[in-house]
């Protein structure tokens, strides 16, 4: 089985990833400053941020991620004025993905933080982490899949990913944007998500 059931924390929202495999995802951990600011804006940074303060997500193509209930708990936030949608639980500030702020390309990560991973590891589920960005935001000495070369190996792999998704419109398929309008789900807040 290669679904993954998505829950928030207090299972308000429910939903799942599908055809979640190596071959159909990317998996990152991002060190930037707005992954780091957001990950304390939800109150979650011990759970969601890594010892070296990254923050870790599978990229996916948007058709893959299906929301089934809880949509009015769906939030929305921003760090910076034309950042990314980061997009959480208010009910219980669970993270669940980010995306960019239109709905006309295909990008989306998703927080293994709300992903049931079940008995089978996630170096086996998704493969490996392909690569470290934004190092230099990192607390202390970042690890070999930062390097130049794990960039361009995870590119190679990412690229391909994302070129098929785009040329199949997934990004019309996105559980984050009305599927007839392409508009956000909701309007994105700044960094503080409320109770």
């Amino acid at each position: 089985m290669t679904d993954l059931k998505l829950r928030c924390a207090c299972g308000r929202i429910l939903g799942r990833a599908r055809e979640v495999t190596p071959d159909t995802t990317n998996r990152v951990v991002c060190h930037c400053d707005g992954c780091t600011r957001y990950a304390h804006a939800l109150g979650r940074a011990a759970e969601i941020l890594d010892r070296l303060g990254g923050s870790e997500v599978i990229q996916i193509s948007p058709r893959r991620l299906e929301l089934t209930a809880g949509l009015e708990h769906l939030g929305c936030m921003r760090m910076t004025e034309r950042g990314a949608l980061r997009w959480f639980a208010t009910c219980c500030r669970t993270p669940l993905a980010h995306t960019l702020p239109s709905a006309r390309l295909p990008f989306m990560s998703v927080s293994p933080v709300c992903l049931d991973w079940g008995d089978v590891p996630r170096e086996v589920r998704v493969g490996p982490v392909r690569a470290r960005v934004n190092g230099r935001f990192a607390r202390g000495h970042v690890p070999p899949e930062a390097s130049r070369r794990a960039l361009l190996s995870m590119l190679a792999h990412y690229a391909p990913l994302f070129v098929g998704w785009l040329i199949r419109g997934d990004a019309r398929a996105s559980p984050f944007f009305d599927p007839r309008t392409r508009a956000p789900r909701c309007l994105p807040r700044g960094p503080e998500p409320g109770p």
